[in-house]
C-alpha cells in the first residue's frame, strides 16, 4: 500500500505540475494577448496623435492662407483706391489742360486781333504817308 500511496502521490504531484504548466501557458497566452491589445492600443494612440498633429498643422496652414488672403484683399482694395485717385487726378489734369488750351486759344485770338489791328494801322499809316506825300 505504501508504494501505491507513493505512486498516487506522484500522480497527484504530476497532475498538479501539469495543471501548473497548463495555467502558466494560459497565463503566458493571456499576457501575450494583453500585450498585443496594449500594443494595438498604443499604436492606435500613436496614429491618433499623428492624425491630430497633421490636423493642427493643416489648421495652421489654413490660418496662414486666410491671413495671406486678407492681406491680398487689403492690397487690392488699396490698389483700387489708388487707381480711383489716379483716375480722379487724371481727370483733374485733363480739366486743367483743357482750361490751359482755352487760355492759349484766347491768347492766340487776341494775338491775331492785335496783328490784324497792327496791319490795319500800318495800312492807315501808309495811306496817310501816301496822302501826305501827295499833298507835298
Amino acid at each position: 500500500g505504501y508504494v501505491a500511496a507513493l505512486e498516487a502521490k506522484e500522480q497527484i504531484i504530476a497532475a498538479m505540475d501539469g495543471d501548473r504548466k497548463m495555467q502558466t501557458v494560459e497565463l503566458e497566452e493571456l499576457r501575450d494577448e494583453v500585450l498585443k491589445q496594449t500594443g494595438f492600443g498604443q499604436a492606435m494612440q500613436i496614429e491618433f496623435q499623428d492624425a491630430l498633429q497633421k490636423a493642427e498643422a493643416a489648421t495652421e496652414q489654413l490660418r496662414a492662407r486666410e491671413q495671406d488672403l486678407a492681406l491680398l484683399k487689403m492690397q487690392l482694395s488699396q490698389n483700387q483706391d489708388t487707381a480711383q485717385e489716379g483716375s480722379e487726378r487724371e481727370r483733374g489734369l485733363q480739366e486743367a489742360l483743357r482750361h490751359m488750351q482755352e487760355e492759349i486759344d484766347g491768347h492766340l485770338g487776341m494775338l491775331a486781333a492785335k496783328q490784324e489791328g497792327e496791319a490795319l494801322l500800318k495800312a492807315e499809316i501808309r495811306r496817310l504817308t501816301d496822302s501826305t506825300a501827295q499833298l507835298e
